[in-house]
């Protein structure tokens, strides 16, 4: 894309990229289950005029809680560090465009309706910056929720 005036806001068409991941989780018990992540991304091919979007690393550790077995009700905690290095064209690097950040998301989920393979599930989650570097305002994180339902209707 192309850079906006006086912004490092970039609008246009993008670049292609790959992501990789890998996930776990281990179930201590009927109620608790402890699960990890790990990823990242990194520009493949750069945009016509040479531009490279910063790699990204990012993994994250967390617990869920159900306070009865396969009840509707889960909680859950996770702490979550993301790392993007400054994106760069030829040989200019944008030192604004880099941050590393440390969340906690708490969330909880209840399965308000089950038959067979039918469900309808409502979420919640509030997610908060503990610890942030940022080379840019514009990259900061804030607290922020989110609300959601799922339906699997087959």
């Amino acid at each position: 894309g192309q850079v906006v005036t006086g912004s490092p806001v970039r609008r246009g068409k993008g670049a292609l990229g790959c992501v990789v991941g890998v996930q776990g989780v281990y179930r201590l018990n009927p109620f608790v289950a402890l699960a990890a992540s790990a990823g990242g991304s990194s520009t493949a091919l750069p945009t016509p005029d040479n531009y490279y979007v910063g790699a990204m690393v990012n993994g994250s550790f967390g617990a869920r809680w159900t306070p009865k077995e396969n009840g509707p009700v889960v909680l859950s905690a996770t702490v979550l560090e993301e790392w993007q290095d400054a994106d760069r064209k030829d040989a200019l690097i944008y030192e604004n465009s880099g941050y590393l950040s440390t969340s906690l998301a708490l969330g909880a989920s209840w399965n308000v309706w089950a038959k067979e393979l039918r469900s309808l599930t409502l979420q919640a989650r509030v997610q908060a910056p503990l610890v942030q570097t940022v080379g840019d305002p514009m990259y900061q994180s804030n607290l922020s929720g989110t609300l959601g339902a799922s339906a699997v209707v087959f």
